[in-house]
């Protein structure tokens, strides 16, 4: 269970949540476990890439990031 929720973006099944008391982001119901998260920031920049389903993004400054799985699904995500 997630405690806060801040953003869901979903395409069919497939979700990106963010868990803003754990700085987490999660890819939910998706069929390919082998993807790749992408994290930009304001001005396009990458500024976190992890495989996989997860990653923290506790060690980024506060702001909007945009979030891409597989540079399929894509999410707004504002950290406060």
């Amino acid at each position: 269970d997630y405690t806060e929720i801040d953003k869901v973006e979903s395409s069919g099944q497939a979700a990106i949540v963010y868990d803003a008391v754990s700085a987490t982001i999660y890819v939910v119901n998706t069929k390919d476990k082998e993807g790749t998260i992408f994290v930009f920031n304001a001005d396009g920049k990458v500024v976190k890439r992890a495989d996989g389903t997860s990653t923290s993004i506790a060690d980024l400054p506060k702001g909007l990031y945009i979030v891409s799985y597989n540079m399929e699904l894509n999410a707004k995500i504002v950290k406060k």
